[in-house]
């Protein structure tokens, strides 16, 4: 009683010393802004400059929109100091173009209601009335060409918190955690469905379907193919681990983006890299990481590491019961080194209710393990049948060779080189969409020929 009295006294003295939230944007003003006008723009401060450069701001975070867009493209930054710093300001940047207001006020409003909801679904506790909001206008701008060169975007103006106030928070965390309160993952969860969005939306729901209808799978260690053509895939599986949080059995995450951004004639068999780990009790941590594998990716190739990133997993995690590989249907590299996984393998192959690569069928099959598409379930641990119809495939138990084989060969020849075209053209695809701009950017000074100088020189 007396233990549950002073959790509740801590609670209290942190919410009083942080204070309450109170929102300076309604629901009904966002969503009715035109309606609103008057009333939004009191909320606002107005300031008129020439041009804006986030280069030179300090303790500030830059989210970026682009011309005549609401969408921010780059919500990490934000995230990563997030929980060492208190927010002051926040600045929507405009190009005042037209020069004439009475021109283009009349989708201004949709377009500022829309950026602040995006801004206030990427962290709602950003929408208080103790926080300054600042409208700024561009006027370094006579034709719209030139007001698309302009900086468009929301600034966060920041201090950081001091050693005190830190610690008060982590108080406040570890007392409700004490109190028997469960983590808050609502954050975490914007942030993986913004991410499925900005890589082009679960357009094809594959893997969250196999991880629905196996929801015996306790205690798994997930490893994730991280490549750009995956992306919007394997995002699935911890959407469907969020959604889920009090029956989810899994237990650890790894994802590997096949050696980071080594060129091809770099990558040993076995000791590619690129693999980076989380654990599911922390799923901060877990979009940390992912984001890093992300950004030190560099996508493009076909075969990847899957084999080594299951053994190095396996390494790093003992206490596990399920081994599932989430993949799409790109070569497996390194296939060779099956032999040294001593534990059978579910295979989720994500996007395969169009064609399935045999390697990851025989993977499942050679592991005594288990093989998944975003309709069918196959099991091996009771043994093999020697004809498997799978996504419109039929395979055959070769016994020599030990190995499921395409039964009808002709239709099969030519598998290669469509699984090719298919990663070219969702990586094509991937080109145009917001999540491809916070990519490479850890890789050699980026790409094209000055990337192509420091990866020769060895600069990084």
């Amino acid at each position: 009683m007396i233990r549950a009295l002073i959790l509740s006294f801590s609670l209290l003295c942190v919410c009083l010393v942080q204070g309450q939230r109170k929102e300076r944007f309604s629901a009904e003003l966002l969503n009715n802004p035109k309606a609103h006008a008057r009333e939004i723009e009191g909320l606002f401060k107005i300031q008129i400059t020439k041009k804006v450069n986030p280069a030179y701001l300090k303790n500030t975070v830059s989210l970026e929109n682009g011309y005549a867009k609401y969408e921010i493209s780059n919500a990490e930054p934000w995230y990563q100091v997030k929980e060492t710093i208190l927010p002051l300001e926040v600045s929507l940047v405009f190009s005042k173009y037209p020069k004439d207001f009475s021109f283009w006020q009349t989708n201004y409003y949709e377009l500022l209601a829309n950026r602040l909801k995006t801004l206030f679904d990427i962290d709602p506790e950003l929408n208080d009335m103790n926080i300054v909001f600042n409208l700024v206008l561009e006027t370094a701008c006579d034709t719209e060409e030139e007001a698309k060169k302009l900086y468009h975007g929301i600034l966060i103006k920041y201090r950081p918190l001091t050693k005190k106030e830190i610690k008060e928070k982590e108080a406040k965390r570890a007392a409700e955690l004490a109190a028997g309160a469960p983590p808050d993952y609502s954050g975490v969860k914007r942030r993986v469905d913004r991410y499925m969005r900005n890589a082009g939306g679960m357009l094809d729901s594959s893997v969250y379907k196999a991880f629905d209808r196996n929801k015996q799978w306790n205690n798994a260690l997930v490893v994730i193919d991280w490549t750009s053509s995956m992306y919007q895939y394997s995002a699935q599986c911890l959407a469907w681990h969020l959604d889920n949080i009090d029956t989810s059995g899994i237990k650890y995450f790894a994802f590997f983006n096949d050696g980071d951004a080594k060129w091809e004639y770099e990558k040993k068999l076995g000791e590619t890299g690129g693999i980076y780990f989380g654990s599911s009790d922390n799923m901060n941590k877990v979009v940390r990481v992912f984001n890093t594998a992300m950004r030190k990716g560099l996508g493009g190739e076909m075969p990847e590491n899957d084999i080594e990133a299951i053994i190095k997993s396996m390494e790093k995690y003992e206490d596990y019961q399920e081994l599932i590989l989430v993949a799409d249907n790109s070569m497996i590299r390194d296939f060779d080194l099956w032999d040294q996984i001593k534990h059978p393998v579910a295979v989720i192959l994500a996007d395969g209710d169009w064609t399935v690569n045999p390697q990851y069928l025989n993977l499942a099959y050679l592991t005594g393990g288990s093989f998944h598409t975003g309709a069918a379930d196959i099991d091996f641990k009771n043994g093999a049948d020697s004809l498997i119809i799978v996504s419109g495939m039929e395979f055959v138990l070769d016994r020599e060779l030990n190995l499921y084989v395409c039964k009808d060969k002709e239709k099969c020849r030519y598998m290669d080189q469509e699984l090719a075209a298919r990663e070219k053209k969702n990586l094509e695809e991937l080109k145009n969409k917001p999540i491809y701009r916070t990519m490479h950017k850890d890789n050699y000074g980026g790409g094209g020929f000055r990337g192509w100088w420091r990866r020769l020189w060895g600069k990084d």
